[in-house]
């Protein structure tokens, strides 16, 4: 039990510790945001764009509310070739 403010990120290829663990590290953490990041694995503040963009952000500013549209933005977009049917 804490106030101070305290990032928690998940991955969704994260196959050493479970995604839903950012989210359950927050729990008692007034001052807590947790986040998953789709298409990432272990270490991804380290290697994905936006995840270490919201690292940069709470270090510049540890009490700035994120929101989770870095974490959407990292989802790929695919390309569906006109000639493919439904």
């Amino acid at each position: 039990v804490s106030d101070i403010p305290t990032l928690s990120l998940g991955s969704t290829w994260d196959t050493q510790t479970a995604a839903s663990w950012a989210e359950e590290a927050v729990k008692t953490l007034s001052n807590g945001q947790a986040f998953i990041i789709p298409e990432a694995g272990h270490g991804a503040i380290v290697y994905q764009e936006c995840a270490i963009d919201m690292g940069v952000a709470f270090i510049n500013n540890p009490m700035r509310k994120l929101d989770n549209r870095c974490a959407e933005s990292a989802k790929p977009t695919f390309y569906i070739a006109p000639w493919v049917e439904n």
